[in-house]
Parts: C-alpha cells; sequence; structure tokens
C-alpha cells in the first residue's frame, strides 16, 4: 500500500525500511528479530524478537514502533489473518501460541503446542500450524479453538495456503512427498517432490504449488 519493503536485522536488533524513492532508514526493535508480517489496511507492520520474546509493532506511517507485545518463550515465526487483523505467532521453546489482535494492540497466549511455523487462510478465518516433530496438522478457528488434524506428518517443514480454493500444502521431508490437505471436507493427496522439501509457495492465479 504504501511501496516500501521492510527487513530484518537480525545482527543489529532493527527493521531496514527501504521506501518508493530508494531511501533507506532503520527503525529499532527488539533483540534478535526474526520475522515480520504486514497488516496494509491499518498500515501495521509486526516484527517478531526471538531474543527478547516479544513482537514489536510498527506505525507505518510514523516509522516508529508503537506497542511491545509480550510473547512466550523464543517466539520464532508468524501469520496474519489480515480480514480479522489478527497475527499468529509460534514459540518453539514453549506450547504456547500468542494470538495478538492488531485492533486493540494486545496479546494472548494460548496453550496449542510447540510449534514451527504458520499460515493462515483469511477468507475462512483460520490459522494452521506444523511442527517438524508433529505428525499432526494443528488448526486455529476464528473463535480461536484449536484442533487437530492427525495426518501422520513426517517431518513436515514447508507451509502454505491457497486461500481461493481452500487448500494448505506441507512438505514432508520425511517422505520427500507435498501433501495437499483440503479445507471443506478435510481430504488429502501426496505427490511426490525431490529429496528433502523444506519450503512451498502458491500461485493461486495460475494454480501453480513451487
Amino acid at each position: 500500500a504504501t511501496h516500501r519493503f521492510y527487513a530484518v536485522d537480525q545482527e543489529r536488533d532493527r527493521i531496514m525500511e527501504i521506501g518508493a524513492d530508494g531511501q533507506m532508514s532503520y527503525i529499532p526493535v527488539g533483540r534478535q528479530p526474526n520475522a515480520i508480517a504486514i497488516d496494509p489496511s491499518l498500515d501495521r507492520i509486526y516484527v517478531v524478537n526471538a531474543g527478547s520474546g516479544n513482537v514489536s509493532v510498527i506505525d507505518g506511517s510514523r516509522s516508529r514502533v508503537i506497542a511491545t507485545l509480550p510473547t512466550d518463550t523464543r517466539p520464532y515465526a508468524i501469520g496474519l489473518d489480515i480480514s480479522l487483523h489478527r497475527a499468529y505467532v509460534t514459540n518453539t521453546f514453549s506450547d504456547k501460541l500468542t494470538v495478538i489482535d492488531g485492533a486493540t494492540n494486545t496479546a494472548v497466549q494460548l496453550p496449542f503446542g510447540s510449534k514451527d511455523f504458520v499460515e493462515t487462510d483469511a477468507r475462512r478465518h483460520e490459522a494452521f500450524l506444523i511442527s517438524y516433530e508433529d505428525p499432526s496438522l494443528t488448526i486455529v478457528d476464528g473463535d480461536r479453538k484449536a484442533r487437530q488434524e492427525k495426518l501422520g506428518l513426517s517431518h513436515a517443514w514447508g507451509l502454505a495456503v491457497d486461500e481461493q480454493r481452500g487448500i494448505v500444502y506441507i512438505t514432508e521431508i520425511g517422505k520427500d512427498t507435498l501433501v495437499a490437505y483440503h479445507e471443506e471436507n478435510g481430504k488429502t493427496e501426496t505427490e511426490t517432490t525431490g529429496s528433502m522439501p523444506d519450503a512451498v509457495a502458491v500461485d493461486e492465479a495460475a494454480n501453480r504449488i513451487y
């Protein structure tokens, strides 16, 4: 929306901001920032600070931190439901999922288990969580209730969501496969990949999965 680019600078505990004119500036945040997400309609940038156990909330129009919200131990990844203005932050060294309300700048810790990655489906108000050691897919709905889909995953690592078609894609390093989970009926399909598939991305317009 503002044609700005943001990147974490973990060694210097700051965010790099590049404007449409190419000018670069820096925004101080917490220690060891390692993940970032943007809510364009609120012009808010959420920065996960792994070293300080919190999330910095940046006002994009003023390029400064307006709130610092607590997480649990060692926050790692972030997913954003822009329709609800809600952020989900995984904490790899605890059993808590941090859920942030972007409208009120408040955070709660929910006991949904230690997870590595999170992606969201803003159309259906669901968040999807995976862990390398967990064979299940955890799904959190709009009411912040969680359920487990026992998919028998083997070292899940990559995660992406096709919101248009309601399909969640998960890569399995342990089986060298891509799993397609259909949100509507819970059915799954698998496709053989190369060795150790550790990331996946979706082009919804072209219906291509990479």
